[in-house]
């Protein structure tokens, strides 16, 4: 039986199915943990399922990127969804919405935002690349 991977947004921000059947889990917010993952073990991602609690434009990339076969999310963008759908990623999603809210629910998420009419996917895994950069130095900084 195929694990149920919903469960495990209890406690992590993601979870994916490797076609291996290895289960791999990430904590974090915004598009960081996947990131890591597709920076870490890309070859793990190609063709696996993955579940995630929210999914913008840049997740969406980084999606397509890995070569991620199908996802399933409680939330989606609107353009995300139709970035997966273009890529041919199978994607089961609770609410599709206009946009995704940042942290602080005053405007869309800064990544998304970013991400937002490119369709060049290295363009799009660029700018997240320099993006998380720009996030680490700040935090790095006195």
């Amino acid at each position: 039986m195929m694990p149920n991977l919903r469960d495990y947004l209890e406690d992590y921000a993601l979870a994916i199915e490797t076609t291996d059947g290895e289960i791999l889990t990430a904590c974090g917010r915004g598009v960081k943990p996947l990131y890591t993952l597709y920076q870490t073990v890309p070859a793990k991602l190609r063709g696996a399922r993955l579940v995630d609690r929210v999914v913008g434009r840049g997740a969406a990339a980084i999606m397509v990127a890995a070569g991620i076969a199908s996802i399933e999310t409680p939330i989606i963008s609107r353009s995300a969804l139709d970035l997966l759908q273009r890529h041919g990623i199978l994607v089961q999603a609770g609410q599709i919405v206009d946009m995704i809210v940042n942290r602080a629910g005053t405007g869309q998420c800064p990544v998304e935002a970013l991400t937002s009419g490119i369709d060049d996917i290295q363009q799009s895994l660029a700018l997240i690349d320099n993006f998380l950069k720009t996030i680490e130095l700040k935090k790095q900084a006195p």
